[in-house]
């Protein structure tokens, strides 16, 4: 059974049918940048087990550079979203089947608004210098995949140190060392799943 938080996700992007989107340039440093984290009622994993168990497919993969702004207004009685869709070329396939392809879409919960970056309980962006262990479930209605509880489905493998908690969003934000904005004891159950997603998978 899908945990609350990606039912919900999964439901809001399928919900009405299409969005529409907008680039976001890449070549932007985000000097000017603003941070603005929002809260969500999300399910939390003790163990990487139970995040495979609920993965539909486990991949390792690069982000692209290839990233756009998805919108839904509210209608027809469903909420108003705003995600980022970004582009993952696969490398290898760990559990479930992509039918050969060798790029997916993935939604991620942060995305560029004027000056802001808005995420989802401190959610980073991939980057292009990262690979990534990504736990997805599908989203069929538009050929896409929602990460599985948010930055607890997102690992960079390139990194291998834990990256010290940082008080300063921005600076954590444009820091390429940080994978997740989060807090202490948030950051403590992030790299505990980590550390045993490596081992389970032997990276």
């Amino acid at each position: 059974m899908k945990k609350r938080y990606a039912l919900l996700l999964t439901g809001a992007l399928a919900f009405g049918g299409l969005g529409f989107y907008n680039s976001i340039a890449q070549e932007e440093t985000y000097t000017n940048i603003k941070i603005a984290t929002a809260s969500a009622s999300y399910q939390r994993y003790q163990s990487i087990d139970e995040l495979e168990e609920e993965a539909e497919l486990v991949v390792i993969g690069r982000y692209t550079g290839d990233r756009e702004l998805y919108f839904r207004d509210a209608d027809h009685g469903g909420p108003g979203i705003t995600l980022s869709k970004s582009s993952v070329e696969i490398e290898k396939v760990l559990k479930g089947d992509v039918q050969k392809k060798k790029t997916i879409t993935v939604f991620e919960e942060g995305y560029i608004k004027k000056d802001y970056y808005v995420n989802t309980e401190g959610y980073t962006w991939m980057n292009e210098n990262g690979k990534y262990l990504l736990f997805l479930i599908p989203n069929r209605f538009n050929d896409t995949y929602v990460i599985v509880g948010m930055h607890q489905g997102k690992y960079d493998l390139n990194l291998t140190n834990r990256a010290a908690p940082q008080e300063d969003s921005k600076e954590a934000f444009l820091d390429s060392n940080v994978e997740y904005m989060g807090h202490a004891q948030g950051l403590d159950a992030f790299y505990q799943l980590k550390e045993q997603a490596k081992a389970k998978y032997k990276l």
